[in-house]
């Protein structure tokens, strides 16, 4: 029998090796699943879980509640591998651009700016994809070199995509330079319903500290690399990396922890 691998808030990212779910799928052969209510797999039935910037949008107690139940599910000796925005090396960076745009260095202010989306954009916009969208839309994107390294193959999948469509039609499309509204207090509220916004950020020691109060051992929870992983085959599935070794979300923490 095949090991049994389970993706869970996968979106597009996805393999025929794993079972993988969505709220709701963007892809035909991605099944429905809510991540809030209690899993629907056995306990001890699987030999990994995978969930990448999926617990962000969580808020902490129903975040615990979803580690739980990864752990409930795996088999021992499972693995659990979580990715998430670090928030560590956001922190780390923003003040890096702070203290040079602070001491005069008139090409941090735009990495300062970026930063600071990158640190509160997503907990705080009130339309799809807030300041960072029209951040990267914009026809010179500020500090890119800092967004591409930042944002990997998900902002350069999007950049080739959205200069692609402008090239096609001749013409930025409009909605690239509408001004930004505000949204009624009806609209904001069911927007903030649908998902993309995160209700919480982690970092190497606060996502450590949830692995342990669910139930994992402390000498049992690891950082990971991209590519590293105790799963089999890790890097053949390209899900956190291409086949080039292409970090798909470089801000990210990546942890393991096996029950």
């Amino acid at each position: 029998m095949p090991p049994l691998l389970l993706n869970l808030g996968c979106g597009s990212r996805i393999h025929p090796a794993w079972q993988n779910f969505d709220l709701t799928p963007l892809v035909p052969s991605v099944r429905p699943l809510d991540i809030r209510a209690p899993l629907p797999f056995p306990d001890s039935s699987a030999d990994a879980v995978y969930h990448s910037h999926v617990l962000e949008h969580l808020d902490p107690h129903t975040g615990a509640r979803f580690v739980r139940e990864c752990r409930r599910i795996l088999k021992p000796g499972g693995v659990l591998r979580i990715a998430v925005p670090d928030l560590e090396a956001i922190c780390r960076e923003y003040l890096r651009a702070l203290d040079a745009a602070a001491a005069g260095q008139a090409s941090a202010v735009d990495d300062h700016a970026w930063m600071t989306i990158e640190l509160i954009d997503q907990c705080t916009r009130t339309t799809p994809g807030g300041e960072m969208l029209r951040w990267w839309t914009a026809p010179k994107v500020p500090s890119e070199a800092l967004v591409r390294r930042r944002m990997g193959n998900e902002f350069a999948r999007f950049r080739d995509w959205f200069d692609a469509e402008t090239a096609r039609a001749g013409a930025r499309p409009p909605w690239a330079d509408a001004p930004p509204q505000t949204p009624t207090i009806e609209q904001e509220a069911a927007f903030r319903r649908q998902g993309e916004i995160h209700r919480w950020m982690y970092d190497r020691i606060s996502l450590a500290a949830l692995l342990k109060r669910v139930g994992f051992e402390a000498d049992r929870i690891k950082v990971m690399s991209a590519t590293e992983s105790a799963i089999d085959a890790w890097p053949t599935f390209e899900l956190d990396a291409d086949a080039a070794g292409n970090v798909h979300k470089p801000d990210s923490v990546f942890v393991e922890a096996t029950r």
